[in-house]
């Protein structure tokens, strides 16, 4: 039986009735031949005789092309009864956002599985705040993905368990917790069933604990200019709470009685892997429970799930933006990057994150000073309720007339 309680399909069985969007056949099979980057978690290559699926990026030598199957997610591979492939780790594959942009409900019932709306609730009441039938919910995405949402779900959090099996030290049970199950007994099952394995076989040699933080890698779809990004987000850093420089983006997460950091850089290359298509995200003092939710916003501010081919086709159709494009190359098609969490500044448009930037800075500085009641909660982000109780800090708006504290063009430009 699966984690969805229904037995699992014959192998070579489709779950789907109208097949989801793909690249063309002979684009897959070139870039599978061919280990293309930009290739990377838009399709997963699944092999008949060893069920095993794959990247597209695999190191493993190359299977004749008529036993291969093509699937659009890896949710959609692994209902078809193939196993993820131990080699290239499909949970390191970036997400592939045409999911996120297609069908609203369905994205929209991404973005909530995203945010643990299955964790503890039934798809019913997932459906019901979808405003709209259990079995019609199941139908969309069985159209759209390949795989009913109880199975993108449990796709989603034994992959994550599968990363941090194999890049941490964590012991078994705050893995996990970590990946949403409540019980080690459960966690063990679903994954013997669905992987053929125990959680503990995925660590032929114990790991060695590095320090108290935790390193995980997150890959992102090339060309990805992570130094413009890094640019973008040193002029709007929060004072006290983020440090961004030249190499890294670095921030204190949490509160102040769990309070922790994050570090964000680039992947170091390697003999085998010189220029390797990802970044490296250090973690310290996150709780297992909150692991999945930090990695994925972490995403989301870096945009690592971004296909820039697919942006700079569609802003090349614009006649003032083509050119620019053109005079750009080879820099990649890259949007503005998001920012971290709805307590320190939401989501605004780009020209009005960029005009309010020196006003947060300054705002969220004044009441961070002046709810600081010791030295532990200095240069951590203020909760609600800490906001809420605090009558010492008035907040005003910066005048007209003075220069913003901000190493912006466009305010350079303003104050002109």
């Amino acid at each position: 039986m699966s984690e969805s309680g229904q037995s699992p399909p014959t192998p070579g069985a489709s779950l789907h009735r109208m097949p989801p969007p793909l690249p063309a056949t002979d684009i897959c099979e070139q870039a599978r031949l061919s280990r293309d980057a930009r290739f990377d978690g838009l399709f997963f290559t699944a092999v008949r005789t060893t069920r095993i699926y794959c990247r597209p990026v695999c190191p493993a030598p190359a299977p004749k092309a008529v036993n291969v199957t093509y699937y659009p997610n890896a949710a959609a591979a692994e209902a078809a009864g193939f196993r993820p492939c131990l080699r290239c780790r499909p949970e390191l594959a970036p997400s592939n956002g045409h999911w996120h942009r297609g069908d609203d409900i369905v994205a929209r019932a991404l973005a909530l599985i995203e945010q643990g709306a299955l964790n503890e609730a039934p798809l019913s009441a997932l459906a019901e705040r979808l405003h709209i039938g259990e079995r019609q919910l199941r139908r969309l995405f069985v159209e759209r993905l390949g795989a009913a949402p109880v199975g993108v779900h449990g796709t989603r959090r034994l992959l994550f368990a599968k990363q941090l099996l194999t890049e941490t030290a964590l012991p078994i049970t705050e893995v996990a917790l970590a990946a949403g199950f409540n019980s080690v007994r459960r966690f063990n099952a679903v994954f013997q069933d669905a992987y053929r394995m125990p959680p503990r076989d995925l660590r032929k040699e114990p790991r060695e604990a590095t320090g108290d933080a935790l390193t995980l890698r997150l890959g992102y779809r090339p060309p990805y200019d992570f130094p413009a990004m890094l640019d973008f987000l040193r002029g709007r850093a929060l004072p006290g709470i983020e440090v961004v420089d030249e190499i890294a983006y670095t921030r204190v997460i949490g509160n102040a009685d769990t309070s922790g950091w994050l570090r964000v850089d680039a992947w170091p290359g390697t003999r085998s892997d010189a220029a390797p298509t990802a970044v490296r995200l250090q973690l310290h003092g996150c709780a297992p429970s909150h692991l999945q939710d930090t990695v994925q916003r972490v995403r989301r501010m870096f945009d690592l799930d971004a296909d820039p081919d697919t942006i700079a086709a569609h802003l090349g159709h614009d006649a003032r933006l083509a050119p620019l494009l053109r005079a750009a190359r080879p820099a990649p098609a890259q949007r503005l990057g998001r920012f971290r969490d709805r307590g320190t500044r939401g989501d605004r448009p780009a020209g009005q994150r960029r005009r309010r930037a020196h006003v947060d800075r300054t705002a969220v500085a004044a009441l961070r000073y002046a709810i600081a009641g010791d030295h532990r909660r200095a240069g951590l982000r203020p909760s609600v309720s800490d906001a809420g109780r605090t009558r010492r800090c008035r907040l005003r708006r910066p005048r007209p007339d003075r220069q913003p504290h901000c190493d912006d063009p466009w305010h350079r430009r303003r104050a002109a």
